[in-house]
């Protein structure tokens, strides 16, 4: 059996970071990878060990072909709660390695953002944030929450160019946000 190659980058991602990876998860990995590679129809005792969790369904930009920045999602600002949010990931963190906390949203709007990352910290669950940073962030409680991965969604360093796909973002925020984390890393030796 040939392995895809996006099944190799996924178990490459495992061993280099294997900070969360418990027995448990272990084999809670293995085994649903094993469904995937085999197409296998049963489902008992795998559990997700990805989680994509969305913290609002707002964004500060009106990126073209985004469906928040299009407004082809619901028109209404909603934040999850720490509250909420461990009402959802509480049941499966002996399971979960790793959270993603956007798909097509701004998660920085979220004032429990910080706190949240902590809780997975807390619970041996990664987390992975993209953002478009362009808005006003606090780089001391990003960096202290124990964020692992930052993802930047930028589309130029000018912004005439950056403007054209980030509509309503600005350039040199996203800029000076990017520094202000950097500093507070080294200055943490994070």
């Amino acid at each position: 059996m040939n392995l895809r190659k996006e099944q190799i980058q996924r178990y490459r991602k495992y061993l280099r970071n294997i900070k969360h990876l418990t027995p448990k998860k272990l084999v809670n990995i293995l085994r649903g990878e094993w469904k995937l590679r085999t197409n296998s129809p049963v489902m008992d005792g795998i559990y997700p060990y990805l989680l994509f969790v969305d913290l609002s369904n707002a964004c500060n930009l009106k990126c073209p072909l985004c469906p928040t920045g299009q407004g082809n999602l619901i028109p209404r600002e909603n934040l999850m709660s720490l509250e909420n949010y461990k009402k959802v990931v509480g049941p499966l963190q002996d399971y979960l390695y790793q959270v993603f906390l956007y798909n097509n949203t701004e998660p920085f709007l979220n004032k429990d953002v910080y706190e949240i990352i902590n809780f997975n910290g807390a619970s041996n669950i990664g987390s992975v944030v993209s953002s478009n940073l362009s808005l006003r962030i606090d780089s001391r409680r990003l960096v202290e929450s124990g964020l692992e991965y930052l993802i930047v969604s930028g589309d130029g360093v000018t912004q005439e160019i950056y403007e054209q796909y980030r509509v309503n973002g600005k350039v040199q925020l996203v800029i000076d946000n990017v520094k202000k984390i950097v500093q507070e890393k080294k200055a943490m030796k994070s």
